[in-house]
Formats: C-alpha cells, sequence, structure tokens
C-alpha cells in the first residue's frame, strides 16, 4: 500500500486529513433519495484529525474515498504536523506487516 494524495479539509473537521492510498476499495453503493444509483470505485483512506493518537478526541480510521474536491486542498506528507506524519506512517507502512 503506498500514498497517492493527501488532502486538508480543514480545522473545522475533526477528520481534517485524508490520505489516500492506491489500494482498491471495492465497488461502493451510491444510494440517493431515489434508491440505489449504481456503484463507484474508490481507494482506501486513512482520516485523521490533527492530533489522532489523542484518547478522548483524536480521529484515526480507515475509509473508502474518492479523489474530489469536496476532500479539501491537496498537501505533501511535509505539510503535515510532525505528529501526523508519524501516525499516518505507522498506520499505513507498519500495521500491514503485523
Amino acid at each position: 500500500m503506498k500514498i497517492t494524495s493527501i488532502w486538508d479539509a480543514g480545522d473545522e473537521y475533526a477528520d481534517r486529513y485524508t490520505i489516500v492510498t492506491d489500494e482498491p476499495s471495492g465497488p461502493i453503493p451510491l444510494w440517493s433519495g431515489r434508491g440505489h444509483q449504481g456503484n463507484w470505485e474508490g481507494f482506501m483512506a486513512l482520516c485523521v484529525s490533527d492530533n489522532p493518537n489523542s484518547p478522548n478526541m483524536g480521529v484515526s480510521q480507515w475509509s473508502a474515498a474518492k479523489v474530489t474536491p469536496c476532500l479539501g486542498k491537496e498537501i505533501t506528507l511535509d505539510d503535515l504536523p510532525v505528529n501526523v506524519q508519524a501516525h499516518v506512517l505507522r498506520r499505513i507502512y507498519y500495521e500491514e506487516e503485523e
């Protein structure tokens, strides 16, 4: 699994950062008020807060994402706070080996 892009949605969201990987998520059902509207293909993404290790307020969860403008502004790994960089690298590159 490799990081393909990183997004910052701003500090008004608990899961501010979305780290998109190259791992396909599989088909995701798309629903609306009119029922099932088909499927879209996404990628596995790690969604984290600016303090993901906090036991009270931290967010760090896997999700499926499709790269669209709603993810925010594209940034680089170096733009993330140092504590978030360490958390992301540990979750993506070291947890899969366990």
